[in-house]
């Protein structure tokens, strides 16, 4: 599951589970959690604390772990656009 994927999930399963995830840091501890155990050392090595500044980490070592070539990874991207063509 991507990052993408479980921050989907994590909030849409939260509804349900309100009064485990009403502070911020209860957040933020239980999305932590949740991740794998990669992804939760990277958050522990940068000391992040904040549900944000978790998710951010754990996005910018995800990207980082994805053995395509950044080319590869960037076809399909929003920001990348097919060339025009010719007429």
């Amino acid at each position: 599951m991507t990052i993408v994927e479980y921050t989907l999930k994590f909030t849409r399963l939260s509804r349900f589970a309100e009064s485990l995830v009403r502070a911020p840091e209860d957040r933020a501890w239980r999305f932590k959690k949740g991740l794998t155990r990669e992804l939760r050392h990277a958050v522990a090595i940068s000391q992040a604390t904040t549900y944000s500044s978790i998710l951010k980490i754990a996005q910018a070592v995800e990207k980082e772990m994805d053995p395509r070539p950044k080319r590869d990874r960037d076809i399909g991207s929003s920001s990348h656009q097919a060339p025009a063509k010719r007429v």
